[in-house]
């Protein structure tokens, strides 16, 4: 048996955001589970002969994840019967979430026969008056895999039809044929979203009546190529890569794991905000701690400033006694001792010297030796400095040496001795 697909118009490839997205992706087909990306990694269900339980396909991926924690986000393909697909024909404009509110809001008329709330799954058509393909599942299937799910401790981020999985990333526009033992799914892929979605049961395809009339309703496509796949059977899904992200836009997510990750959310948050906490409290600490040793360095600057502060005023202290010691000689009136000295230093020749010496009141007193002391009397004369050079002593000779011992008396002239005296050696009465 070989059936006709239609061909599909491509158009410009238009990129949408995956609102959700899957770390591992698990298929199931017939009794088996399989792990997408890893087509060795097949984990058998139990003993079901139907469909198989939540609980059935919780254990199985357990085996087929040993080591996986509710760390990682996992969305599981089930068998394509377990959805339901509405064609509508709604006005174009229609924003994504103003789509969603007005396909709730005929559920009623559309599925007539199913009371419980169901989830749903929609994208606005990218075609001028294009059906408009709405997928359901019953919130109650939803919650209870995802219960399973976590007594196993694994986390059911997503469900989606498996045919799904058959759009690759680099196809823009796609037929695909899925079938297993119980029915067959053929839909149309254009533009990252569904353009048709057929689903039957093998029984009804084996009717010639039924046969004819699908395959002339698929011939109503387009004439233009596109891509097609087939999915006969469980081998076909061994060697599938990771959906394409597109795809997630017909997955659907548990009420609880919305709940989950919302509640993941706000403890990541607060993670940041007590992380943030604590740096903050930790930076104004450091602060503080700062400030203290600044301040601390302070003080003991200043304490090394004012130790050398006293230091410097114990020196001029020193100085200015010093100074007081020396004034009486520094000061002493014109001519200088400096000067005075000096000029005695140059006019006393070498061979004689100076023994003691004596100022007072203006009057310098001298002795010494010296080989010719009558000699040593007119050179003092003549200096202008010194004014009644005169012996004040007799001339003596001692034993044991050739010069003789002399004493002479000077007088210097225009000596305000009566000033310096009262200054630095005042009569106390």
């Amino acid at each position: 048996m070989k059936l006709t697909l239609p061909k599909l118009n491509r158009s410009p490839k238009k990129n949408r955001p995956a609102p959700i997205k899957a770390d591992i992706v698990l298929l199931v087909h017939g009794s088996a589970l399989l792990h997408v990306e890893q087509p060795n990694l097949v984990a058998q269900h139990d003993e079901s002969l139907l469909a198989p339980s939540a609980a059935e396909l919780a254990a199985a991926a357990r085996r087929l994840l040993p080591n996986t924690d509710q760390q990682t986000r996992i969305a599981l393909a089930l068998p394509n019967s377990e959805f339901i697909a509405t064609h509508l024909n709604l006005p174009a404009g229609i924003g994504e979430q103003n789509l969603r509110s007005a396909v709730s809001l005929q559920q009623p008329t559309l599925l007539p026969g199913l009371n419980g709330p169901l989830l749903l799954a929609v994208q606005p058509p990218t075609e001028p008056d294009a059906p408009t393909i709405v997928l359901w599942l019953p919130v109650a299937r939803a919650e209870e895999l995802f219960q399973a799910f976590a007594k196993e401790n694994l986390f059911l981020t997503a469900l989606l039809p498996r045919a799904l999985l058959a759009v690759s990333n680099e196809q823009t526009d796609c037929q695909v044929w899925d079938e297993d033992e119980q029915g067959i799914t053929y839909f149309e892929w254009s533009q990252h979203t569904i353009k048709r979605w057929l689903q039957f049961s093998k029984t009804d395809y084996e009717i010639p009546e039924f046969k004819t009339q699908l395959d002339e309703a698929l011939r109503d496509g387009n004439e233009a190529q596109s891509t097609r796949v087939w999915k006969a059977g469980q081998g076909d899904w061994d060697t599938i890569p990771m959906p394409s992200a597109n795809v997630y836009h017909y997955a659907f997510a548990p009420p609880s794991a919305l709940m989950h990750m919302a509640q993941q959310k706000r403890l990541k948050q607060r993670r940041q905000m007590s992380i943030a906490a604590v740096v903050l409290v930790a930076g104004v600490l450091a602060g503080i701690a700062g400030a203290v040793f600044y301040q601390n360095q302070l003080e003991q600057q200043l304490s090394e400033l004012k130790s050398n502060t006293r230091s410097v005023s114990d020196l001029q202290s020193s100085v200015v006694a010093m100074e007081d010691d020396v004034a009486p000689v520094v000061n002493f009136p014109k001519p200088s001792l400096p000067e005075i000295l000096g000029k005695l230093n140059t006019s006393i020749p070498k061979d004689s010297w100076i023994t003691a010496f004596r100022i007072d009141a203006g009057v310098i007193e001298l002795e010494g030796y010296s080989p010719n002391p009558s000699k040593l009397l007119e050179t003092l004369s003549s200096e202008p400095m010194f004014t009644g050079v005169t012996f004040n002593q007799q001339i003596r000779t001692e034993s044991g040496r050739t010069e003789n011992r002399f004493g002479i008396r000077l007088v210097l002239p225009a000596v305000d001795i009566a000033t310096y005296w009262q200054t630095y050696f005042p009569v106390e009465d």
